[in-house]
C-alpha cells in the first residue's frame, strides 16, 4: 500500500515530531522558576492596616518552604502568619484589632503547568484570639501559592474557624525582605 519511500517520510516525520515535543519539555522545564532560597518572602508593609501578614522561608534550595510554628518575638523569620478577627470581642484595654497568629507545615514546591507552587493546608487546635476573650476554637488555614519569579510568590490564604473565618480568600504578593534575618542553615 505504501512505498518504502512514504513509510521513510512517516517515520522521519514521527521521529521529528517527537524530537520537538522532548525539546519543548525540556524548555517548560528550564523556564520554570523558583523562589531564591535560604530568604524570608513577605507581605509588604502597607499604608492602610493589613486583613493578615504572611512569612514563608525558603529552603536553602529554594526547592520548599521551610516549617514554622505560631510564634511570637523570635530573632529570625519562621514561617506563618496572622489574620485580623474583627468580629471577636475584644478585651478590654486592647485598642488593636484581635488577631491570631498561625504556623506553616514544611511544603515541597511542585511543578504544574510550567510553574512552581504549592498548597498548603494547617489545622491548629486549641487557637486562641490575640486581644480577645473569644473562647479557644480549631483554626483550618489554606495557603495555595505560585513562584511568578525569584523574587515574587503570589498566592491566598483563607481562614476557617471562630470570629476569624474569611469570607473570601485572601490574596497576597510575596517578596524577600532584606531586612528580616533567616537562621542560618535555612
Amino acid at each position: 500500500m505504501f512505498g518504502s519511500g512514504s513509510r521513510l517520510r512517516l517515520v522521519r516525520r514521527v521521529v521529528a515530531f517527537t524530537a520537538l515535543a522532548a525539546l519543548a519539555l525540556a524548555a517548560v522545564a528550564v523556564a520554570a522558576t523558583l523562589p531564591t532560597g535560604g530568604k524570608a518572602f513577605t507581605t509588604p508593609p502597607t499604608k492602610h492596616r493589613a486583613k493578615f501578614s504572611l512569612t514563608l522561608v525558603t529552603s536553602p534550595d529554594g526547592r520548599s518552604i521551610e516549617e514554622g510554628g505560631a510564634a511570637i518575638g523570635s530573632q529570625y523569620a519562621i514561617s506563618g502568619g496572622s489574620i485580623e478577627c474583627p468580629k471577636a470581642k475584644k478585651q478590654p484595654g486592647f485598642h488593636e484589632t484581635p488577631f491570631l497568629i498561625f504556623g506553616f507545615p514544611a511544603t515541597a514546591l511542585t511543578m504544574k503547568g510550567g510553574t512552581y507552587g504549592f498548597t498548603a493546608h494547617l489545622t491548629q487546635r486549641e487557637t486562641n484570639i490575640l486581644g480577645s476573650t473569644a473562647k479557644a476554637f480549631t483554626l483550618k488555614v489554606k495557603i495555595t501559592g505560585t513562584v511568578v519569579g525569584a523574587t515574587t510568590i503570589e498566592g491566598t490564604v483563607s481562614a476557617k474557624g471562630g470570629s476569624c473565618t474569611t469570607k473570601t480568600p485572601l490574596a497576597f504578593k510575596l517578596k524577600p525582605n532584606p531586612k528580616v534575618p533567616v537562621a542560618p542553615g535555612a
